[in-house]
Parts: C-alpha cells; sequence; structure tokens
C-alpha cells in the first residue's frame, strides 16, 4: 500500500492495474513555491509557466482539472 500523486498512477487506475484503496480519503494538496529572479533574461517563458501553474492550480480547487493532463 501507497500513497502517491494522481498524474502518477492516473494511467495504472484507468487500466486497472492498480487498484485505488481508500477512495475517500484524499491527502491535503501541498503548496507550489516559485523563486526566481525579476531580471530573468528569459523572463517570457517564466510568465507563461506561472500563468500556466495559477490556471492550472485554480481549476484544481475547484475539481475542474488536474494540473497534469491525462494519459
Amino acid at each position: 500500500m501507497a500513497q502517491l500523486p494522481s498524474y502518477m498512477v492516473k494511467r495504472a487506475i484507468r487500466e486497472q492495474t492498480l487498484v485505488r484503496l481508500l477512495a475517500d480519503f484524499d491527502a491535503p494538496a501541498l503548496p507550489i513555491h516559485l523563486i526566481y529572479l525579476r531580471e530573468n533574461r528569459h523572463q517570457q517563458r517564466l510568465k507563461t509557466l506561472v500563468d500556466f501553474l495559477l490556471h492550472a492550480s485554480e481549476q484544481a480547487k475547484m475539481g475542474q482539472a488536474s494540473l497534469v493532463p491525462a494519459l
């Protein structure tokens, strides 16, 4: 028995090679921290990543999507 992130086991559960135990129990979400320099030469890439993570986080809070696309 192990507690693993959903993105790691989504495919195995869907293919029924892994069985979810304690389906009524979900571990609390862990926070994500981003630390970066303001004067980053890849600033547009960084802004795109931050925007994606903020949007995905809001959707996950509302139960609409996970941070990782389905495999």
